[in-house]
């Protein structure tokens, strides 16, 4: 009968892995357990708002946003995870950016302070002349809806609405109601003026996902995010998506940031970065960024 026990050399393999980290924090002496749990405590309270001023200006006017030893740490009881490792960077304004990197990088938590969804652990955040580590999490939102745009891969629009409709909602989240676009404009501005009556369900996922870049455009946004924005669609639909975010920054002189792990995007920016555990690993200008359809997809 063949024996199912892992041999002396092979770790057995635990499903859960909070439950590993805690086996492993179990087999550490007190004092290491002690102080491990002091760290976590110290880090806890660097996650939280700092104290400080709010309205900082840029150092460099040119500049939408400036980081300085930025680090994001985090913990869940019996691990600490550095997953942002003292990052510096300047991003100007109009800039269309891509941000490269393996999964478990770190691109996806440098886009969430940029942004103002996640707070750093230590550092400097400068971001439309505002410090977002000392703000609380309302005045957080209160950014967001005021500044920043989304596009994320599942395009995140509400069953029972209208495309219309949805559009709408972007636009409602803009405090500043002198900066809103009109929810019509915005989807003619990327094709979808006609299926404003639709609901989602009658739209194909490229469809949707433009409908969810209009909603992100409806509100004006000084900063659009990208997250893997083409991650769920095929090539054809990428280019048109592509072209969309591309026609943003050229004709509303929105600052574009795409995060991806498609390298052949690099192409497309005036900026570059590229994210290596939890490390800026290169960063570059590109003078002469290419057009959606000169890319090489079967790279």
């Amino acid at each position: 009968m063949k024996d199912n026990k892992p041999q002396d050399n092979q770790p057995e393999i635990v499903s859960n892995p909070k439950k590993l980290e805690k086996s492993n924090f179990k087999k550490l002496s007190k004092e290491e357990q002690k102080q491990i749990k002091q760290r976590i405590k110290e880090v806890d309270k660097l996650n939280q708002q700092h104290k400080g001023e709010i309205n900082m200006p840029l150092r460099d006017p040119n500049n939408i946003i400036e980081l300085r030893g930025v680090k994001k740490i985090f913990t869940n009881g019996y691990l600490i995870n550095d997953i942002l490792k003292g990052v510096d960077l300047d991003i100007k304004r109009g800039e269309f950016v891509i941000i490269l990197g393996p999964s478990g990088s770190g691109k996806t938590t440098l886009m969430n302070i940029m942004s103002g969804l996640d707070r750093a652990t230590e550092g400097d955040v400068r971001v439309c002349d505002q410090q977002l580590i000392n703000m609380s999490h309302t005045k957080l939102t209160e950014f967001r809806k005021k500044n920043i745009g989304f596009v994320f891969q599942q395009y995140g629009l509400l069953p029972t609405l209208t495309v219309e409709e949805n559009v709408e909602i972007g636009a409602d989240l803009q405090v500043d109601k002198s900066r809103r676009i009109n929810p019509a404009k915005a989807l003619d501005a990327v094709g979808m003026l006609d299926y404003a009556k639709k609901f989602p369900h009658e739209l194909s996922g490229g469809q949707q996902q433009r409908v969810s870049i209009a909603r992100a455009l409806a509100k004006n946004p000084i900063i659009l995010f990208g997250d893997e924005p083409t991650g769920a669609v095929d090539e054809t639909m990428s280019k048109v998506i592509l072209k969309e975010f591309v026609k943003v920054n050229k004709e509303l002189k929105t600052t574009v940031i795409i995060v991806t792990h498609n390298p052949i995007f690099a192409e497309l920016g005036t900026l570059v970065i590229k994210v290596r555990n939890g490390e800026i690993a290169e960063l570059y200008k590109n003078e002469h960024p290419k057009g959606v359809d000169d890319l090489k997809w079967d790279q």
